[in-house]
């Protein structure tokens, strides 16, 4: 790999997180519903319109159960469903994920932690991916619900783990290509009386929905009750120490979003003591917290946007953020705060006009680049 840092008017500045918070749990859960105004109204997850207003009114509801105004987490708007039912399963995750760690951004609970972050997941990387359906499968064929933490398999991948990844300390560890935080699994599973030709076929409709407002919203015996904290982890842990946090730390990629996942999903038969139920369908999540992206770890983002082949930024001011290409960037823009970081594959070109403003931060390195984090 090739690799350089350009120190071009390296400005140090001290940035506070102003926004670290994860949401708290609910108390009560919250059950499904499409209609709050009508009482016997459930409904079911049978359309994109049904949840996308079965997730809005959960927002009403857990609006309710803090000091938040009515409205002020924001709401979901599901695609339309040719396009949702085209997505792949683990783009149906990211999609609702996301779109639940976002809709708090900003908003207090008056719980004593300050604003919520409110950042989505950078994307769905592939080495999670398979550490997380290997777990199901491994699951699925020993009829087992003991979902365990994958630490250990993670630390000993050969992309996203490393030999320094083990013991004890936070942050960046030499050798090691993810950053310990609390709680890195969650699962979902559904039993039923199916019984399908193939027993690994999901059977579930919409079990990316169902799963994910569990986690949110609700937990019974398909899902865990730290999900929610799990799912919407920030900076800071919900209920955590602010001078020993175990959440994300946001120094890789985009300052807009932070954190990889992988999906396992698969369908088989349950235990033989699972009271006469003959098919379970099973989720697992996972995620790990990716080191800076200097230290050369070679992540693959499944479900991010390939890099562009040449860019050029030359926005007045230019916005804090992460700008990569293959080949090349241009610039005669104005870094006025924040940070700015650009890497490219060949020549990073600075015009005449290009100036980093005192106080703001710029970074320039020429490395590869495999995929845009936006």
């Amino acid at each position: 790999m090739r690799k350089a840092c350009i120190p071009l008017l390296l400005l140090l500045c001290a940035l506070t997180s102003l926004y670290a918070q994860t949401p708290p749990n609910v108390s009560p859960t919250i059950p499904f519903d499409t209609d709050l105004s009508d009482p016997v109204v459930s409904g079911g997850f049978n359309s994109v319109a049904d949840i996308q207003a079965g997730f809005n009114n959960a927002k009403r509801v857990e609006e309710g159960q803090f000091c938040l105004s009515q409205n002020s987490i924001a709401d979901i708007t599901m695609p339309s469903q040719a396009v949702w039912d085209n997505l792949p399963s683990d783009e149906k995750f990211l999609f609702l994920i996301n779109a639940e760690r976002e809709a708090r951004a900003g908003l207090d609970y008056c719980q004593g932690e300050g604003p919520v972050m409110g950042l989505p997941f950078t994307g769905v990387e592939l080495n999670i991916d398979y550490v997380a359906q290997n777990h199901v499968d491994f699951l699925i064929a020993s009829q087992s619900t003991s979902v365990m933490s994958q630490e250990p398999i993670i630390d000993q991948n050969v992309v996203i783990g490393g030999s320094g990844c083990a013991g004890p300390g936070l942050g960046t560890k030499p050798n090691c290509c993810h950053q310990s935080i609390n709680g890195g699994i969650v699962s979902y599973r559904l039993r039923s009386f199916a019984n399908p030709p193939d027993p690994s076929t999901i059977v579930t409709e919409e079990i990316e929905a169902k799963a994910v407002y569990s986690w949110i919203y609700g937990f019974s015996f398909e899902t865990e009750s730290l999900s929610r904290r799990v799912v919407l982890l920030q900076n800071l842990e919900q209920g955590g120490d602010p001078a020993s946090p175990r959440g994300f730390t946001n120094d890789y990629g985009a300052v807009s979003d932070e954190g990889f996942i992988g999906i396992g999903l698969k369908g088989g038969v349950p235990a033989p003591n699972s009271n006469g139920f003959t098919h379970i369908d099973f989720v697992i999540l996972t995620y790990f917290d990716p080191v800076p992206q200097s230290v050369g770890c070679q992540y693959d983002c499944t479900t991010c946007d390939p890099c562009p082949i040449d860019l050029v930024e030359n926005a007045v001011p230019i916005n804090p953020d992460y700008y990569v290409a293959s080949n090349s960037i241009q610039s005669a823009g104005v870094v006025q705060t924040g940070s700015v970081d650009m890497v490219a594959g060949n020549f990073i070109q600075l015009n005449s006009n290009f100036e980093v403003i005192l106080g703001a931060v710029y970074h320039a390195q020429i490395d590869d680049c495999f995929f845009t984090l936006d």
